[in-house]
């Protein structure tokens, strides 16, 4: 997709050797500067925020693991909310284009969120199973949050209170009562193509908007294209290179 950028333009930030650069090697979401952080493929500063996050997965797993139950909801919480009470602050007044950029993209404001779900893991594989009043309050946390402050950078905020609930519903459901209806095939194949879905939606998007203007039309052209492309990406792409790095070191282990 990066490569798809280059070759299309897409109106979206700066171009050239620096800001390509920064995208190939995926530090974009360092840069304190919109321009930068959403060059080329706008929608790939997530992928610079995952990196750093995969790099610092072995040191967290390790600090972390054997930790009582209420050691790492003190760490996964008390993270959380220390950093995004400054993320929130930071909405009441106003603030540069720097501050607006490190508070949204930046990897280590978003780093809490990853640490919370590593928490929630680590507590789930140790035995603990999470109780239905717990994400009802995480739930009302963020419903009350969405009311009371809503918008970018907040809804992340709140956003994550919710996704953290479902996610460990779903998990625990999944290692006890697995549910059909997540087992049926085309939601399953929806979720295989769903992040080369999200890599290729804005620069379809904003090439649909070109074309046709911002009628309704431009969403469904947009959704189908997008999905198109999403099947095209898994099967043409993902799936031929993730056969070959298998293939490639299950030789090595051989």
């Amino acid at each position: 997709m990066m490569l798809v950028a280059l070759c299309i333009p897409t109106g979206q930030g700066e171009r050239g050797v620096l800001p390509t650069l920064m995208h190939l090697l995926l530090v974009q979401a360092w840069a304190p500067d919109f321009a930068y952080t959403y060059s080329l493929n706008g929608v790939a500063w997530s992928l610079s925020c995952e990196v750093f996050f995969y790099l610092l997965f072995p040191f967290i797993v390790i600090s972390l693991r054997g930790r009582s139950n209420k050691t790492l909801a003190v760490v996964g919480f008390g993270l959380f909310f220390i950093i995004s009470g400054a993320v929130l602050a930071t909405t009441m007044i106003e603030v540069n284009s720097t501050v607006e950029a490190v508070r949204y993209t930046n990897p280590l404001v978003r780093l809490p969120e990853f640490v919370l779900g590593v928490c929630a893991a680590l507590a789930m594989r140790a035995g603990w199973k999470p109780k239905l009043w717990m994400g009802f309050v995480l739930l009302a946390i963020a419903a009350v949050g969405f009311s009371v402050i809503p918008g970018k950078p907040a809804a992340d905020v709140w956003g994550a209170l919710f996704f953290l609930a479902v996610i460990v519903h779903f998990a625990h459901s999944d290692c006890t009562r697995p549910l059909k209806i997540m087992q049926v095939r085309p939601l399953t194949y929806a979720g295989e193509v769903s992040f080369a879905f999200y890599l290729v939606h804005q620069i379809v998007i904003i090439h649909s908007v070109q074309l046709v203007g911002t009628r309704s039309a431009a969403g469904l052209i947009a959704f189908f294209v997008s999905v198109s492309c999403a099947v095209v990406l898994h099967h043409g792409v993902e799936q031929l290179a993730n056969r070959a790095i298998l293939s490639r070191f299950s030789n090595r282990r051989g």
